[in-house]
């Protein structure tokens, strides 16, 4: 129990770190809204309404299956997030919408890359001691860091996926 308050301690130190250095770097290059143009905007506008969309139907899914208790109702709300994010994400990356004309996406490459393997390890260690992901058979929250883990790598394909066929659109 105390390796794993430690492993959150950890967690937390690790986020706040990860969230004042992207705050930095993005208040010194100055992003605003305003470098996203009118296509942009469009277009994640209607990833918006996707993942909203996305949202309603998984919570309205979730009600049906009420009588099935495969997780606990913190873990399958913020699955249902978690998914309509991930959705809102990789739509705006896959019709550049996601950054901001001229950008470079490097630094949101690296910080994905770092949130999704610290959470997919925190995942995977809280699997390993299965009576702290597991509560009378049911997923509780504590197998949340492997979900957020698997939907930030997912998100990182997604990326990869976009600038490889950038290139091959730029050879050709």
């Amino acid at each position: 129990m105390k390796y794993m308050l430690l492993m959150a301690g950890l967690y937390f130190i690790l986020c706040l770190v990860i969230v004042f250095v992207t705050s930095s770097v993005l208040h010194r290059h100055k992003v605003s809204d305003n470098k996203y143009d009118e296509r942009q905007r469009f277009v994640q506008g209607r990833a918006f309404k996707c993942a909203f969309f996305c949202l309603l139907f998984y919570n309205l899914f979730s009600a049906v299956l009420v009588d099935v208790h495969w997780c606990d109702v913190p873990l399958g709300h913020s699955l249902g997030i978690l998914i309509s994010i991930t959705l809102y994400a990789s739509i705006c990356i896959l019709h550049d919408a996601y950054f901001y004309v001229g950008s470079r996406p490097r630094f949101y490459l690296i910080v994905f890359s770092l949130v999704g393997v610290v959470n997919l390890a925190l995942g995977i260690m809280n699997f390993w001691d299965g009576d702290y992901v597991y509560t009378n058979g049911m997923l509780n929250y504590h197998s949340l860091n492997l979900f957020v883990g698997l939907s930030f790598v997912f998100i990182l394909v997604v990326v990869v996926i976009k600038l490889r066929q950038n290139k091959r659109e730029l050879a050709s």
